[in-house]
């Protein structure tokens, strides 16, 4: 699983990998999605100590969380793999606010 818009992954290095993956290897890529969505974490000083941006998503980061969980999801009963409970909870970045109630 790879992110269109993914601003960290050297993208010439991954490309050249591609030959390395047998012809039936299940390859998805998240249109509108980057890098920083494929984790949470605070990724504002990525760019000013190492260099790089995650960069700039067109999608919401819980439709890429959905995307990735279900790409995950298809490959693992494709191999019969046994997966735990799936529970997964996404803060959604307008859902961050707290009200005085």
């Amino acid at each position: 699983v790879s992110a269109e818009l993914d601003g960290v992954v050297n993208r010439t290095r991954f490309d050249q990998g591609q030959k390395f993956l047998s012809g039936d290897t299940l390859k998805i890529v998240v249109e509108g999605g980057n890098h920083g969505f494929f984790g949470h974490y605070n990724y504002t000083l990525r760019t000013p100590l190492l260099g790089q941006n995650d960069g700039i998503a067109t999608i919401s980061r819980e439709t890429q969380v959905n995307l990735t969980v279900a790409a995950i999801v298809n490959v693992a009963s494709r191999v019969r793999a046994k997966l735990p409970p799936l529970t997964v909870t996404v803060a959604r970045d307008e859902d961050t606010s707290t009200s005085g109630d």
